[in-house]
């Protein structure tokens, strides 16, 4: 099997490639090739592979190519882009904060932004890689995930799906905080990128134990992290479960007030810790533990302050630099689907697909997230419980906006802009909107800038 990954410079490949080396075998891994717009950054990021393979004691299939496609026909095209970089993300949100809607690169304005600038160069970069590789299946993890994966199904690139890790990490927690082993919950989940809701948790036994979670909610949030974000009056009040970042939609006024209270955003806080990570890099002599410790250290307290300046929650995770390598994230799911695809052990994931609203009727040929069957004839997406009235309104005033979105990327205008803010239920305001795009002009955002 060969891999593409498109975003090969990005500070989290070295952790993805780790990960890919300890299943080389049942993977039958032959080579994974690196595109990035900076090949510098590329080639670092690939000594850091290095090193942690050293470590394995394994050799590295890995090479960074020039351009997408010319590694030759590979089996999976990775998606891990980033236009703008780290400061593009920090000017996003303070952009936001100007206008006083809350900051974040996956959902509100700041996705808005986001998926603005991204939309085409993703787009181009994967046409270009299945020019050579028609039959391969693109696995992407670009943000916002969802309108990322839409954009490539309205090119023609059907065997896609995005890939998010905030279910699967919520339900393998609720595993836990109910005693039971991995896996022996099948979940019912359904939703957009970030705006998902489990509507049932069916045990080997075939008892939903959703009722029970919502029933014992008090007794579980203190042991399970993402269910602290709510209270258990909401909850039952939504009577479905929701992912963690559903809570900037439920506590919109605490979440952005927390964001003005904080002296320097995520995308800030991630501009430093990245900068601090590549002066020991270039500092560095080559692929050596000396980069490498650097690399762990900033990688662990990343990871351990996720979400925290938004909810004002903070995750039990370990700022152990070497716990990091060992932390299950977005690969996992990645691995889980590439071996199913491959003819390896079937699986449930919840990921970005076509036809993923089902259960909400939507139009099969756009993208939302859901239970989906992955196994070597593809990807189905289950029958699965839809969601309440609370849940669903929530999903459908998302859609919409996302749909609005792709609109505006496609057919730039200011009304167009206007328009997707106003559906998206974090803005939804004339002024605040105008506000927005007003900021975001002078701050020269990519899609913005020029229109506006």
């Amino acid at each position: 099997m060969r891999i593409e990954l498109l975003g090969g410079g990005g500070v989290r490949v070295p952790h993805l490639v780790y990960r890919l080396l300890g299943h080389r075998e049942e993977l039958d891994l032959e080579e994974i090739l690196l595109y990035d717009l900076d090949r510098h950054r590329a080639e670092a990021m690939a000594g850091l592979c290095g090193a942690l393979a050293r470590r394995k004691g394994v050799d590295l299939p890995l090479r960074v190519i020039d351009a997408p496609g010319t590694g030759g026909p590979v089996d999976f095209v990775l998606t891990a882009i980033r236009p703008g970089l780290d400061r593009a993300r920090a000017r996003d949100e303070e952009v936001c904060r100007g206008a006083g809607v809350l900051g974040q690169e996956t959902t509100g304005a700041g996705g808005f932004f986001m998926a603005l600038r991204t939309i085409g160069p993703l787009v181009d970069e994967v046409l270009r890689s299945l020019e050579t590789s028609p039959d391969a299946w693109v696995l992407n993890f670009t943000n916002p995930a969802g309108i990322m994966t839409e954009a490539l199904a309205a090119r023609g690139v059907t065997r896609a799906a995005g890939l998010c890790d905030t279910p699967s990490h919520l339900l393998a927690e609720i595993e836990s905080g109910l005693g039971v082993a991995s896996g022996d919950l099948t979940p019912s989940y359904v939703g957009l990128n970030h705006m998902g809701f489990f509507t049932g948790l069916v045990d080997r036994q075939g008892v939903d134990r959703l009722p029970e979670i919502l029933d014992r909610y008090e007794e579980m949030r203190e042991r399970i992290d993402s269910l602290r974000y709510f209270s258990p009056e909401v909850v039952r009040a939504i009577g479905n479960l929701p992912v963690e970042y559903v809570h900037f939609y439920l506590d919109r006024r605490g979440s952005v007030a927390r964001q003005a209270a904080t002296p320097v955003l995520r995308g800030g806080q991630i501009e430093a810790l990245n900068r601090r990570l590549w002066a020991a890099v270039e500092a560095a002599p080559g692929a050596s533990e000396a980069a490498l410790g650097a690399y762990l250290e900033v990688m662990a307290t990343r990871s351990a302050t996720y979400l925290a300046a938004e909810t004002g929650e903070s995750r039990h995770r370990s700022r152990d630099p070497e716990a990091y390598l060992e932390h299950a994230g977005y690969e996992v799911i990645a691995i889980a689907a590439m071996r199913a695809l491959r003819g390896g052990p079937a699986a449930t994931l919840m990921l970005d697909v076509m036809g993923g609203g089902a259960s909400l009727g939507a139009d099969p040929g756009e993208v939302y997230e859901a239970s989906v069957r992955v196994d070597a004839t593809g990807l189905t997406v289950l029958p699965v419980a839809p969601p309440g009235p609370v849940a669903r309104s929530l999903i459908e005033a998302v859609k919409t906006y996302e749909r609005l979105t792709r609109v505006a990327q496609a057919r730039p205008s200011r009304a167009a802009l206007l328009a997707a803010l106003l559906a998206h239920p974090l803005i939804g305001d004339g002024p605040v909107a105008g506000r927005l795009l007003d900021l975001a002009a002078g701050a020269g955002v990519e899609g913005v800038a020029g229109i506006a």
